[in-house]
């Protein structure tokens, strides 16, 4: 997923960060370099440090809601995400999850990497 340069410099809690507006477009890169979607991030509800709501105008997709929670633990915490999509045709729905398990799957395999 491609994302603007000033987008690192951005936190939950940034006032730039504005609920319901667009916050940047992103390209989804299939393989990493050939753009395949776009996708205007865009955020519907924040609790800084502890979830968030995204719910982002995407060209392939009637519906996208992408929600992340991260409860704390004695040893670390708890990453919960939940995913609702719809395609612009119901027999494609599955395809179209099948497709999103196997993205988030790479970027936790990223995550793990980079954090582990």
């Amino acid at each position: 997923m491609s994302y603007p340069a000033e987008a690192d410099e951005l936190s939950l809690d940034d006032p730039r960060v504005r609920l319901g507006e667009t916050l940047f477009a992103s390209w989804i890169l299939l393989l990493g370099l050939v753009p395949v979607e776009r996708m205007r991030v865009t955020l519907v509800e924040i609790d800084p440090g502890r979830s968030f709501v995204e719910q982002s105008g995407v060209s392939m997709l009637r519906f996208w809601r992408h929600e992340r929670r991260i409860e704390p633990t004695a040893g670390g915490c708890v990453l919960t995400e939940t995913l609702t999509v719809a395609a612009p045709l119901s027999l494609m729905t599955p395809v179209v999850g099948w497709l999103v398990r196997l993205f988030f799957a790479h970027r936790y395999r990223r995550l793990r990497t980079l954090f582990a």
